[in-house]
C-alpha cells in the first residue's frame, strides 16, 4: 500500500517535470485525480461519498500546488 501511495503523487510529477507543456500538464493532472477517484471510489467500499470527495479533492490540490510552485520556480508552462 505504502508504494501506491508513494506512486500516485510521484509518477504524475515526474511526467509534469519530464514535459512541461501546459498541455501535458492539465492532462496528467486531470487523468490522475480521476484515476484516483475512481480507485478510491472501489476500494473504500464503507466510505461515503464526501469521504472520497475529500480524499480526492486533497489529491488534487497537492498536484495543483506542485504545480503551481514548481511552474513559477523554473519558469515553465510559457
Amino acid at each position: 500500500m505504502a508504494i501506491f501511495r508513494g506512486a500516485t503523487l510521484t509518477i504524475p510529477m515526474i511526467i509534469m517535470v519530464m514535459d512541461a507543456r501546459k498541455v501535458t500538464v492539465l492532462l496528467t493532472t486531470g487523468i490522475s485525480t480521476l484515476a484516483i477517484g475512481l480507485i478510491l471510489s472501489f476500494w473504500m467500499e464503507d466510505a461515503s461519498c464526501k469521504d472520497i470527495f475529500a480524499a480526492t479533492a486533497a489529491y488534487a490540490a497537492a498536484l495543483v500546488v506542485f504545480v503551481g510552485t514548481w511552474s513559477r520556480k523554473e519558469g515553465a508552462m510559457n
